[in-house]
Order: C-alpha cells, then sequence, then structure tokens
C-alpha cells in the first residue's frame, strides 16, 4: 500500500494543475506537485485538481476556492455514475489566507490499484474537468489486468476465490443450512475437548482446504437455531428470504451513510418506515430508522425524550441546564435491562432508572407507577420517560398501556413502546388487539430477529413526532449538505438521523422479507405461533396428572413457563412441605435445573430454566419455552414434553438428605438414559424412549 501511495503522488507530480493536499489539526497546509512528502502515515492521498483557467498565483482566491469545490463535486459525481470510482470528497472549515475549500480523497485499503489504474483515474479526472462545459463523455476504462503483489488479495477475484467461494456455500446448503428433526439440535461439548476437535490457534499459514475443514467442524459443533427444536432465546427459526438477503448485503459492502453510498437501501428503509408507522399510528407521519439491535432502539428514544421536552436546552447545554434536577426513567422490574444501560450511555445515570412492581403475570402495576410519578415530581426531579413492555422476557407479559399513556399524557412523560420481543404482533390484524393503545405512544420498537426469525440483528424503531431523528441528532456537516443537494429527496443521510456515522445495513433483511411474503406472509406466522403457544398452554392443563404445572394461568406472547414435578418423587418433595415456600422452590428448581441439563446436552431441545420470584415472593426457578419458529408443529410439541416427563421421571433424590440439602440429585441409573459425553442408545439418533409400548420411535421430517 506505500509503495502504491507513492507511486500515486509522484504520478500527480508530473501532471500539470494537481496539487497533493495533506490537513493539520491546527491549520490548512499542502504541497504543490514540485515537492510532495512521501512519509503521511495513513494508506491514502488527498489531493485536488483546477483547470487551466483556474490556475493562478493565488490558490486562496474565495472566488476560486468556490468554484473550485463546484467542480471536485462535478468531478466525484461523474466518476460515480460512470461507474470508475468513488472518490471521497471532504471540505475543511474556513482558515484565514489558508483556507482551501475541498479536496478529493483515493485510498489504498485495497491492493487491485496498478499503476493503469492510477494514470487512468487521473486521465479521466483532467478530460472530466477541461471538458465540463462540452459535450464529451469519457471513454470506458480499458481492460486491465490488476497486477497481484501478494498471495490471498482482499478483493474478490474469480481466479483466487472462486473455487473457495464454491465450496463453502456448497458446504452450507449440505451441512449447515438444512436440518431433520431426527438430528440433534446441538452437540454441547466440554471446552477441554473442544479444544481438542478444533484448533483455535491463529498459525502463520494455512491452506484453502484447511479452512473449508474448520468449517465443517464449527457448524458441527454449533447450535443450529434455524432447528425446530431451538427455544432457548428469545430469537428462533431461520427465514430463507431473510438470511438470502443477508448473504447479499456483506457482497454489496455498501456502507449506510449517505444517499449516493446506498441508494436503494436508504429508499427501502423509507418504505419500510412508512408501513410500520401506519400499523402502528394509523399515518405514515412520522419518523423512524432499522437500527442495530432492541438494546440501542431503548436508548435513542432517552435522547428524543430529552430534545422533545426540552429542545435546544438539552441539545446544546446537556445536563447543566436543568440546575441540579434529575431525569428519572421508569420501567417495571420485568422489563429488559437494556433501559438501564441507556441511562448509564446517556449519562442519565442507572440509580436514575425506577424499577414499578410488577404484578404476578410480569405486567407493570399502575398504581405503584402513578405513585412513583408523584413522588419524584415531589421531589423536585424530572420524570422523562416510561419505558411499556410488551412482551417481557421472562412470561412474554404485555403491560397495560393505555392507563399508562394516560399517566404519561397527564405529567407531560414521553411514553416508549419496548416490543423487541412481542411487538411484532402488529402485523397480525388479530393479535395487534393485543398492543391496543399503542397508537398512543411517543416511540415504539420491534425487533424482527425475533418472532420473524430473520438473521440477527435487525430492529424497526418509529416515532409518531416527524423529524425528531434529525432535530436530536443533525450535525450542519457542509459535506453530506452538499451531497443532499444533488438528490431530490432530503434528510435521506444517516449522518444527519442518527448517533452513529455509519451501520451495518440490516434494512434488507426486513424489506426483502416483507417483500417476498407480504404482509399476509407474515401474518400467517405471528397467527401460527400464537396457536403453538396456545396448544402447548392446553397440553399441560390437560396434563397435570402427569406432574405439569403452570406457572401462571395466562401467556399472551410466545413463551410459556412451567414446572414438572416427577410423579415417584412428588410424596417425598411435598411431605410437610408447603408448596411455593423455600424449600419447595429449591427442591422443584434443583429438578428444573436437571431436565434441563439433560435435554440440551443430550440435543433433544434447547431451552432455559429460568429464574423468578413465587407467587409468595420466594425465588423460583422453572421450565420456559420460547415458541417462536413457524417449522413447529404440535406433534413436535408432544414429543418434547413426552421427552420433559421422561427425564424428569428419572431425577433421583437422595433420601438421607432432607429438602433443604439436595444439591447432589442425580438421574438414576436407567440404562437408556443419555450420557452427553457417551453413547448411550436412547436418545443417540434422536430417539424417544416410549415407555407405554416399550419400544423406540423418533420422527424424520425434514425442516428447511
Amino acid at each position: 500500500m506505500e509503495e502504491q501511495k507513492a507511486t500515486f503522488i509522484r504520478e500527480i507530480r508530473k501532471r500539470e494543475g494537481f496539487i497533493v493536499f495533506q490537513p493539520f489539526p491546527s491549520s490548512a497546509h499542502y504541497w504543490d506537485g514540485i515537492s510532495p512528502p512521501l512519509d503521511i502515515q495513513v494508506p491514502m492521498v488527498s489531493f485536488f485538481y483546477s483547470t487551466k483557467r483556474m490556475r493562478g498565483p493565488d490558490y486562496y482566491d474565495r472566488e476560486i476556492n468556490e468554484d473550485l469545490s463546484e467542480l471536485l463535486i462535478y468531478i466525484r459525481r461523474k466518476l460515480l455514475t460512470m461507474g470508475l470510482i468513488d472518490l471521497s470528497y471532504s471540505t475543511l472549515p474556513d482558515h484565514p489566507k489558508e483556507q482551501i475549500h475541498g479536496f478529493l480523497t483515493v485510498s489504498f485499503t485495497n491492493i487491485k490499484h496498478s499503476i493503469d489504474d492510477m494514470h487512468y483515474i487521473l486521465t479521466q479526472i483532467e478530460n472530466i474537468a477541461e471538458f465540463r462545459f462540452k459535450e464529451y463523455e469519457p471513454s470506458l476504462p480499458p481492460s486491465i489486468k490488476p497486477i497481484a503483489h501478494i498471495e490471498f488479495p482482499n478483493f474478490p477475484f474469480k481466479g483466487y476465490y472462486g473455487n473457495f467461494l464454491k465450496n463453502v456455500f456448497n458446504l452450507f446448503l449440505n451441512t449447515g443450512l438444512f436440518f431433520k428433526r431426527s438430528e440433534p439440535m446441538s452437540k454441547l461439548t466440554q471446552p477441554e475437548d473442544l479444544k481438542k476437535i478444533i484448533d483455535f490457534s491463529l498459525p502463520t499459514t494455512k491452506t484453502f482446504n484447511g479452512i473449508i475443514e474448520e468449517f465443517k467442524k464449527i457448524i458441527n459443533y454449533s447450535p443450529h437455531w434455524g432447528h425446530p427444536y431451538f427455544m432457548y432465546q428469545l430469537a428462533a427459526g431461520l427465514d430463507p428470504y431473510a438470511l438470502v438477503a443477508d448473504y447479499i448485503v456483506p457482497v454489496l459492502n455498501t456502507p449506510m451513510l449517505t444517499y449516493m453510498d446506498s441508494a436503494m437501501f436508504m429508499l427501502m428503509e423509507q418504505e419500510l418506515v412508512k408501513q410500520t408507522l401506519k400499523r402502528i399510528y394509523k399515518t405514515d407521519k412520522g419518523d423512524g430508522i432499522v437500527t442495530d439491535g432492541g438494546s440501542m432502539s431503548n436508548q435513542i428514544p432517552i435522547a428524543l425524550a430529552r430534545y422533545y421536552l426540552h429542545k435546544q436546552n438539552m441539545r446544546n447545554r446537556g445536563h447543566s441546564f436543568t440546575r441540579g434536577k434529575k431525569f428519572i426513567i421508569f420501567t417495571s422490574m420485568d422489563a429488559h435491562y437494556s433501559t438501564r444501560k441507556g441511562a448509564i450511555l446517556e449519562a442519565v445515570g442507572q440509580n436514575h432508572t425506577v424499577e414499578i412492581e410488577s404484578n404476578d403475570i410480569g405486567q407493570m402495576n399502575v398504581d405503584r407507577l402513578k405513585e412513583g410519578i408523584e413522588k419524584v415530581i415531589k421531589d423536585g426531579d424530572i420524570p422523562l420517560m416510561v419505558v411499556i413492555t410488551t412482551g417481557s422476557t421472562i412470561y412474554g407479559a404485555i403491560d397495560p398501556v393505555d392507563p399508562i399513556i394516560d399517566l404519561c399524557k397527564e405529567h407531560n412523560i414521553w411514553a416508549h413502546i419496548d416490543g423487541m420481543f412481542g411487538g411484532m404482533l402488529f402485523v397480525s390484524d388479530r393479535y395487534i388487539r393485543s398492543l391496543r393503545g399503542i397508537e398512543r405512544s411517543d416511540s415504539f420498537g420491534a425487533d424482527v430477529h425475533k418472532m420473524m426469525g430473520s438473521p440477527m440483528v435487525c430492529t424497526i424503531f418509529v416515532t409518531r413526532h416527524e423529524n425528531i431523528l434529525k432535530d436530536t441528532f443533525g450535525m450542519n456537516l457542509q459535506k453530506y449538505n452538499q451531497e443532499e443537494a444533488l438528490i431530490k429527496y432530503p434528510n435521506l443521510n444517516l449522518v444527519g438521523r442518527h448517533w452513529q456515522m455509519d451501520k451495518r445495513n440490516n434494512i434488507f433483511k426486513f424489506w426483502f422479507l416483507w417483500k417476498a411474503k407480504g404482509r399476509w406472509g407474515l401474518e400467517q406466522h405471528i397467527d401460527h405461533t400464537m396457536k403453538n403457544t396456545d396448544y402447548l398452554v392446553s397440553e399441560l392443563r390437560r396434563r397435570k396428572a402427569e406432574g405439569f404445572e403452570l406457572i401462571i394461568d395466562h401467556f399472551q406472547v410466545t413463551n410459556v413457563c412451567f414446572l414438572f414435578i416427577p410423579s415417584k418423587l412428588n410424596p417425598i418433595i411435598t411431605r410437610g412441605v408447603e408448596k411455593y415456600t423455600s424449600n419447595w422452590n429449591r427442591t422443584i428448581g434443583e429438578i428444573s435445573f436437571l431436565i434441563e441439563k439433560q435435554l440440551v446436552k443430550s440435543g433433544v431441545v434447547s431451552f432455559v430454566a429460568q429464574h423468578r420470584h413465587g407467587v409468595s415472593g420466594n425465588t423460583i426457578k422453572f421450565l420456559k419455552f420460547v415458541l417462536m419458529g413457524s417449522a413447529l408443529l404440535t406433534k413436535d410439541i408432544d414429543y418434547i414434553l413426552d421427552s420433559v416427563k421422561y427425564y424428569g421421571n428419572r431425577v433421583q433424590l437422595p433420601s438421607n438428605r432432607d429438602a433443604e440439602d439436595r444439591g447432589t440429585s442425580e438421574f438414576g441409573s436407567d440404562p437408556h438414559i443419555f450420557d452427553p459425553f457417551g453413547s448411550s442408545p436412547a436418545i443417540m439418533g434422536y430417539k424417544i424412549w416410549n415407555q407405554r409400548n416399550n419400544e423406540v420411535t423418533h420422527s424424520d421430517r425434514k425442516v428447511c
């Protein structure tokens, strides 16, 4: 790269009208074509070009600089529209006498630039500039064969990487994407054993074939989120349309910075925001953006709330204008922790996030919220925002939206809907009724990678307040303002609507998913997962005599939480011990953990034994299934419950220990119990030991 840069500077030295330019913090310095330095320690060269009619004794004349900047913008745009090269155009703040109004920059981070490429680029710049006002179109670039300087260039040359990429894609199609239910969902392996299987070291050299073999092992020992029995995290499934879109994004590798960088994706985002606004707020008037995950979408409204309620005071002066008053954010005790992290990031402070008590099904207690708001006002502080959860991480609870927003309206507080889990119910005409009242909120966010099965991460954030993103985060950056002047649609550049300068393109996944399936297809998916949830709840009630017991009676999204009490141990567990007391909770929690341990290690299903307070306030650990994959069938649910019962009924608690000391509970010595690091016959090959008819059954349906 340094050699290329030096060659490029030497070529500029030979050509009249080119000036090499390098900014410094204190002022703007430049070197003319006679003595450019070759020791600039960055892999790029900044320069400008002036036509013959512009050249004179003084390059610093303001009128000439204005003409020069206009010319450089024209050259960049022309090179871009011809498909030749994308040079960046930058400006500096005004400097007395030493002002240089604009310059172009070429980067040498790719080794694909040959000497012929450099000659060609400079020649085209000369031609475009000198014949700007004439009917002249530069010729298309000649067929130049790149010079390969190293063995593995960071550019997709077909000769280098064609077969390698084909092998990788074929590997994923053959072994890494399509799964059978008869295959384990995961192969949980101890760290020391995994290090023996996969070489995690970073050697000096590696062949393509060796990399392929490593890929095979990585796929084999990774949990498969696309498997229908993955119910662990609040995300499941792997939608093929969103997956294809996510493959295309890194191939194009376009930054999400300005319209000129990623025109199509900016317009896709605009359409996604428009359609989401219509579903949430019954109008396309508002603002929105696709963000990098739910945590960020819960942090953005903190900044929006401060700007909306306190305008320029907060934006320009920060917390100094509050004169010691503290901003307070309210969430429920079951809300996601990302709001507390956002309070840290936004300098509100974690201690100024008030957690309001929840009821027994995980919903915020509105009476306690009212008391909290009144206390904050009485103390002289500022209630800033209330986070309303629509789908908590444990019970999937939806807070009472309307009563909470009534309080927010009364006290002028920003109402944000955290719909990262259950918010995607908005695509369903039937289940959007569960979110009644969200149209009155100030902002709303929902994770597409959760309920919709998009590859991680993808989140839609919208607000009913028009242009508030630009008002809150916008900067008067001349470079991007000039680019916006070249297009008909204002406010499309990301740099003016978000605190990030750039972000990963997560827009295409959601847009392509919606485009391919239509809202009707998205609605079908939601309706199917909710019906599965209802079926699981009904089966747990029906199987109560077998040892299954629901934690709560009704679940509002797709989380289902329950206990399994082994039949042969039920007398031992409950003898003289009241249900949901500390001792009872400890014993049942231990059983839940052992069931989780065996099912996960055997690869049967991935789920979690979850903690939450019991009805008496004591902590209890129970089993939690998250049913968000639309490939899941009722037969699968029956199979998983049979597996829970099979393992649960083999839990043994030592008889010589009382209910307070059962930390060494194990499974029985049944020969069919699966040894996760051995080869027991019952579950290997993903088979079920059917106690009723004493035969082994299994499912063999293929899933895409």
